[in-house]
């Protein structure tokens, strides 16, 4: 028997696609919903996998102190360092930060922070929709 759990919150971010031929190229503002799935095939004694409250706490928290109203931007994009020094807000990242990149990022960051409180619970995925229309999944491969 597998238990799920999910979640979901917004966020306010700016970003832009460096290198990028297209719109995307200019900085622009989203407030993505995130959705998180995890699971485990066990419950608590008192009878759930893990406290809603505290798995809020462990995403909202990091999201909040990380990515929330900052502007997410490739590390290589030359305007990281132009925003930090007029006292922005900026997150880098190894790469661009498409929904796609993103995804992956907070899972492996969730992963990490979830196993701190109970290593027998799986990110199952991550899903960043950047539009209400468009999104992108993460679901990290089950070790065998």
């Amino acid at each position: 028997m597998v238990y799920t759990l999910h979640t979901e919150l917004t966020f306010a971010m700016a970003h832009r696609l460096f290198g990028y031929d297209g719109s995307c190229s200019c900085t622009h503002g989203h407030q993505p919903r995130v959705e998180v799935a995890v699971s485990c095939n066990y419950v608590q004694p008192i009878g759930f996998v893990i406290d809603f409250g505290v798995l809020d706490k462990i995403i909202k928290g990091w999201v909040d102190n990380n990515w929330d109203h900052s502007t997410l931007l490739s590390s290589s994009d030359p305007l990281c360092d132009l925003l930090l020094d007029t006292g922005n807000k900026v997150f880098k990242l190894n790469s661009n930060p498409t929904a796609e990149h993103l995804a992956f990022y907070l899972c492996s960051v969730l992963t990490n922070l979830i196993k701190e409180v109970n290593k027998d619970i799986e990110v199952d995925f991550v899903t960043i929709w950047e539009t209400p229309k468009h999104s992108a999944t993460y679901k990290p491969t089950k070790k065998e």
